[in-house]
């Protein structure tokens, strides 16, 4: 098969060797002005929303409800602010599937790629972009604590490409529901991956917390989501008798991105243990929690998503402090605390946005 191009060059020859094309009729002066005209406009049409069109990366950790929430929220704010999926706005978005290669790969990648902004969707993203994206704004949502992952200093001291809404986890809000929900308890216990910063400074506010009531928060480290199963069954070991070393009466978990990567293992150990599961990321209550009381991270989404508006539409990341959201949800699962034996208090019931 010819190209176009070798097509039209014998069509010339042909013309040269005596084989004639028919000539256009003339058109007339006004017929051409107005054709001109709209062709002009059509071209000025075409580089007018060619220029308008913005172009974002946005990578996250691994596929999880919450983040899908936040993701949403993203979008929803930026549409606040005139930004609109497939029309003014094209988003390429990566899931990166708990892999820290893949996560470093990909800020690199769109440090690379000429985009009007970069977000990143929680932590291990934040500090990859942090690391690598130097050139392009940064604009994060979904993530707990920046400070504590060792990317700003403080909300009016970051990078100076980089803002963001940071949503720290209700430690201690927690810490009082599962007292109210098991009156008298003594141990609690969590399992997190001591590599993630955001992790550790919930531990040390966990056990700060803990204390202030009376109780010890028993730790299990671990650093990958395929170690988890095994090493929770060896830590809730059959529940022994309450408050003894590594036997607790209660499990949680505050979002640590390697534990909640392997959420499922996670209520399959409880649930055969009979170990009451309390979290900080509401979207996952449905699968098995007790309960959780977390940020609203479709709020955070949104308020993200404005930000990211502002900056596309020419505000420097450097003169914007990043921004708080202390917005929560308490989500209860009633099937999951009947077969850990917690009966549920009605005030908490009463409070809660939502009652699986």
């Amino acid at each position: 098969m010819r190209s176009g191009r070798e097509q039209g060059a014998r069509s010339c020859l042909r013309g040269r060797r005596g084989t004639f094309a028919r000539l256009p009729r003339p058109r007339s002066p006004a017929l051409t002005t107005v054709t001109g005209l709209v062709l002009a406009a059509l071209v000025l049409l075409a580089c007018s929303c060619g220029q308008s069109v913005k172009r974002i990366g946005v990578f996250q950790f691994g596929p999880d409800a919450d983040t899908e929430s936040a993701y949403r929220g993203l979008v929803a704010g930026l549409a606040d602010r005139g930004y609109t999926l497939g029309e003014n706005l094209r988003i390429d978005r990566r899931d990166c599937g708990g892999d820290q290669a893949l996560i470093d790969g990909t800020a690199r990648d769109f440090a690379a790629a000429g985009l009007d902004a970069v977000v990143p969707l929680t932590t291990p993203c934040l500090v990859a972009a942090a690391k690598y994206v130097k050139d392009t704004p940064v604009v994060f949502t979904s993530v707990y604590d920046p400070m504590a992952a060792g990317v700003a200093e403080s909300p009016g001291h970051h990078p100076s490409n980089l803002t963001g809404v940071y949503t720290p986890p209700p430690v201690e809000q927690t810490i009082d529901l599962i007292a109210e929900c098991l009156p008298g308890i003594a141990v609690i216990g969590t399992v997190y991956n001591p590599s993630e910063a955001n992790s550790r400074a919930a531990v040390k506010r966990m056990e700060a917390s803990c204390a202030a009531q009376g109780m010890r928060l028993a730790k299990l480290s671990v650093k990958r989501p395929e170690d988890v199963r095994s090493a929770l069954e060896g830590f809730l070991g059959g529940r022994p008798q309450a408050g003894g070393p590594g036997n607790p009466q209660a499990l949680y978990i505050t979002g640590d991105n390697t534990v909640m990567g392997a959420f499922a293992d996670v209520v399959a150990v409880t649930r055969q243990d009979g170990m009451p599961l309390f979290i900080n990321d509401p979207g996952f209550v449905e699968q098995g929690a007790v309960a959780g009381v977390g940020p609203d991270f479709a709020q955070a989404g949104r308020s993200g998503g404005r930000l990211l508006a502002a900056v596309l539409g020419g505000k420097d990341p450097a003169a914007m402090p990043l921004q708080k959201d202390s917005d929560t949800l308490l989500y209860v699962n009633t099937a999951a605390a009947a077969a850990a034996g917690v009966q549920v208090p009605q005030a908490v019931l009463e409070r809660a946005a939502r009652v699986f």
